[in-house]
């Protein structure tokens, strides 16, 4: 008699137990499940649409290597956006890995960035409300100015080139400086640096062909005009890659040039 009481006793616990696993599993899923949702779900700016990576089959001859539905933020489909490596009609695409950084520009404009080689990103930009893509350009440091109108980026420099014919390049919009055929070799040894009101990128570039140095060259976005000061610290030998050891700080007058605990300003 007690002996069948314990085994009842002793069903009855294991049955509770069971039922606090799988409630327990089901929370778990849930919430990862919920977890995983609100990873992939990235919001716009405004609120108003969100994207979500997704897979699907392809058009025609076409081949992707990403692919991102647009929602509103009621959950209704707006556009797709196709990161092609083979466009549906065949036209084969630059060589992109995947996208890995995407995101929105601005409330209306999404990107994706990816590598094709280990020194060589593509960066490609869509209209988010039709799926359209805007752009392509190639290089590094992608930087959209503050109002979001003049993308600006580091150029390409051929990964297989020699490090000693390696050199930088400013793309600003629709302007690259050097020129084609300038003689001169560029390292770059700051980060692009847009200023707040839009109108100008500066970049510490060390000029190193002709022992000419160190100087802050500041690009104008809407013509490509150029100007140009020189720092005071000496002209440090420098490989490839060069450091980004310079730090560059904007006012409304002025240029500030950072380097090793020592400022230098410039009027803009």
């Amino acid at each position: 008699m007690k002996v069948a009481l314990i085994a009842r006793v002793k069903f009855h616990y294991m049955k509770v137990r069971s039922k606090i696993r799988i409630v327990r599993t089901a929370i778990l899923i849930a919430v990862a499940a919920g977890m995983m949702a609100a990873q992939k779900r990235m919001p716009s700016p405004d609120g108003k649409l969100y994207a979500v990576e997704e897979d699907g089959p392809s058009t025609g001859k076409g081949e992707e290597i990403g692919r991102f539905g647009i929602f509103t933020a009621g959950g209704n489909r707006v556009s797709v956006i196709h990161v092609w490596v083979t466009e549906p009609d065949g036209t084969g695409r630059v060589g992109i890995r995947g996208c890995e950084w995407s995101g929105w520009i601005d409330s209306t404009r999404f990107y994706c960035e990816g590598s094709v080689n280990p020194s060589l990103l593509v960066y490609r930009w869509f209209d988010a409300t039709s799926g359209k893509e805007l752009g392509e350009t190639y290089g590094g440091e992608f930087t959209w100015s503050p109002d979001h109108k003049t993308l600006a980026n580091f150029g390409n420099v051929p990964h297989f080139m020699a490090a000693e014919d390696k050199s930088d390049s400013l793309d600003v919009g629709t302007h690259v400086w050097p020129s084609e055929g300038d003689p001169d070799r560029h390292l770059f040894r700051s980060s692009l640096s847009w200023s707040p009101d839009s109108k100008f990128v500066a970049v510490v570039d060390h000029q190193c062909l002709k022992g000419k140095g160190l100087f802050l060259e500041m690009v104008e976005a809407a013509t490509g005009k150029r100007t140009e000061h020189r720092p005071p610290w000496p002209d440090e030998a420098d490989e490839w890659p060069p450091d980004h050891d310079f730090d560059i700080e904007w006012t409304a007058a002025q240029v500030i040039v950072r380097h090793e605990g020592k400022t230098q300003s410039f009027a803009r």
